[in-house]
């Protein structure tokens, strides 16, 4: 999450893949917009002021679930819906 902040700050990030492959933070974004399309808002006549921001913004909340989900699966002991 180091990437996401260094971009919104105006820097080039990339990252390196495990199979070694170099992508830019932009592409690694647009895929990650794809693959959460059906839970990312768009613009349509009930919301027609959705931008590319509230979009990637809901696709990093939906990344973030999925990295809970799978922490929890892992430890038993941990609970998404107790306070910390």
């Amino acid at each position: 999450m180091i990437g996401y902040q260094l971009a919104r700050d105006g820097f080039e990030v990339q990252h390196i893949l495990r199979d070694g492959t170099v992508r830019t933070h932009a592409e690694l974004e647009a895929e990650m917009l794809e693959e959460f399309v059906d839970k990312v808002p768009e613009s349509n006549l009930f919301q027609p002021d959705v931008d590319h921001n509230q979009r990637l913004e809901a696709a990093y909340d939906q990344l973030n679930l999925r990295i809970v989900r799978k922490l929890a699966g892992k430890d038993r002991h941990f609970d998404a819906d107790e306070p910390s």
